[in-house]
């Protein structure tokens, strides 16, 4: 199996995911991930990076989840506990008032319906600081998104809000223009049914759901122009207590019935709405990724692991020839040669030279 930390210096592009604060990153990491980990309190936010290692173990009986953070001892929990223990960790890390931290908070995951994979949710961007918390909010979460688009390995899913007045007003999108990656970017509208327009008919559209489906077909003004798209999700509330009791399999289906039906994206037969709706749900959004994720470990990964193999090849090919031929590739002409050439010294040579010197009798005790 292959491992996200890879061999060596080696690593696999991993999947940050960026966004404003309560824009709905954490809900959509967890759908992508396929488990359910992160505290469901309002009031708890993501405070510091959190890296989900999904390691693919078909031999787990049952998955196992391990909390590893630098300076503390790791807490092996069971996969229903883990979001609990999360947030107790970040109230005892980052106390309630202090802000953000740019310290690494890793989710071990092994179980075998799990692809091996890193996944990392951020701290969210906000615009300014509020009572109670460091004067210095904006820059911090600015500052650690921007340090994880800066890596040339990261591939970014841009989630915002589908209700936001205009997309190009995102802190996120703006940070991944501000950062080039636009190529290595997936635009996620989160929180779909939120984009509802009570007042569509006297806007003459015909579905209360018709920007969201202008931004999906790139005909918003708003909009900002992404090669690998944009695609709608819907994700279960889960401070209502009928949606989060029905868990992540339920809510794809619900949200599947949500942008056929509702949003009545597949009401209509044409074209643009077909198009438009292969662009919702949790399906499109993980084809999405697939595609990136593979393009990008074709186009790019590859060739820069080949050549770094390669290079660190020639060192260790170079040290192997200063040791001289292998063993099993010398004659017995070789051996005696270096033999020789090892003898002829003067110090060598010298003490051929030195009458052998025995003790009395010596001579007559060994010939006896």
């Amino acid at each position: 199996r292959a491992s996200p930390r890879g061999a060596g210096s080696l690593k696999l592009p991993r999947i940050v995911v960026v966004g404003s604060e309560s824009a709905g990153k954490s809900s959509t990491l967890e759908r992508i991930a396929g488990v359910s980990l992160f505290p469901r309190d309002a009031k708890i936010c993501t405070r510091m990076p959190i890296r989900l290692s999904l390691i693919n173990d078909d031999d787990a009986p049952r998955a196992s989840v391990t909390l590893k953070f630098p300076g503390r001892e790791d807490q092996s929990v069971h996969e229903s506990q883990a979001a609990a223990a999360i947030g107790k960790l970040m109230r005892q890390v980052v106390p309630p008032g202090s802000g953000v931290i740019d310290t690494e908070l890793t989710v071990e995951i092994r179980k075998a319906s799990v692809p091996t994979l890193d996944l990392i949710d951020l701290p969210g961007i906000v615009a300014a600081s509020i009572e109670g918390e460091p004067a210095d909010m904006m820059q911090k979460t600015r500052a650690i998104t921007e340090r994880y688009l800066r890596d040339s390995n990261t591939i970014v899913v841009a989630v915002v809000p589908a209700n936001i007045t205009r997309v190009r007003d995102s802190q996120a999108i703006q940070l991944v223009q501000a950062c080039g990656k636009e190529a290595m970017t997936l635009g996620v509208l989160a929180k779909a049914d939120l984009a509802h327009d009570p007042r569509y008919k006297q806007r003459k559209q015909r579905s209360p759901y018709w920007e969201l489906e202008q931004r999906l077909s790139g005909e918003s003004d708003d909009i900002v122009d992404l090669p690998n798209g944009w695609v709608a999700v819907k994700n279960r509330d889960t401070l209502v207590q009928e949606e989060e009791a029905g868990g992540l399999v339920l809510s794809s289906q619900t949200e599947r019935d949500w942008f056929a039906n509702e949003a009545s994206f597949g009401q209509i037969d044409s074209p643009l709405s077909k198009s438009v709706l292969a662009r919702c749900g949790l399906d499109a959004l993980l084809t999405k990724i697939d595609h990136l994720y593979t393009s990008h470990i074709k186009m790019h990964w590859v060739p820069q692991a080949i050549a770094k193999l390669e290079s660190e090849m020639a060192v260790v090919n170079a040290r192997i020839e200063t040791l001289g031929p292998a063993p099993g590739m010398l004659s017995l002409d070789d051996v005696l040669t270096v033999f020789l050439e090892e003898f002829q010294t003067p110090d060598v040579l010298a003490m051929f030279d030195t009458p052998l010197r025995l003790p009395a009798g010596s001579l007559l005790r060994a010939a006896i």
